[in-house]
């Protein structure tokens, strides 16, 4: 069963959403599931799926149905908080916007996400990806300095999906 053969209408007679949160609208019969009450469980990536006629769906995909009336691709939770499905935090995006907009990786040693310690340099690397190549902007003496010239270098290229990784 294809992710488009749940309706709209469908979508919303069943859900509602307040605050970025997806709630029934229904009681389901032989469920424990009660009007009102917050929809989805926690799959293991951090993200809140439903089930509607015998179809998974992540709740952004049902808020986005909802509202816009399909379902793209990819999905981005523009400030970063999965569990944030209101309609005005989710946009459609290709995958690498949707990489531009990712939080500082949990390795990353500098605190500042595109900079890193260049050991045989003995000074910070500045990166960014461009156009799905990493490209080094510079070698610099301070994080501080790095992060300037990454910020800079994200506002031109990642422009509205810049994430600075805080």
């Amino acid at each position: 069963m294809a992710k488009e053969s749940i309706s709209q209408k469908e979508l919303n007679a069943l859900f509602d959403v307040r605050d970025g949160v997806l709630y029934w609208k229904v009681n389901k019969p032989y469920s424990r599931i009660k009007a009102g009450t917050p929809a989805g469980r926690a799959v293991k990536d951090g993200y809140l799926q439903v089930c509607v006629n015998r179809q998974r769906l992540l709740n952004h995909q049902v808020v986005f149905k909802m509202f816009r009336g399909y379902i793209p691709k990819m999905i981005d939770h523009i400030d970063g908080n999965i569990l944030n499905n209101d309609i005005a935090n989710l946009r459609e995006v290709s995958n690498r916007e949707n990489q531009y907009n990712a939080k500082l990786n949990s390795r990353n040693k500098s605190g500042v996400k595109g900079v890193c310690w260049n050991k045989p340099a003995k000074k910070w690397r500045a990166y960014l990806s461009v156009q799905g190549k990493q490209v080094t902007l510079g070698y610099y003496g301070s994080v501080d300095e790095a992060k300037t010239v990454v910020d800079d270098a994200r506002n031109k290229y990642h422009k509205e999906y810049a994430n600075y990784g805080r």
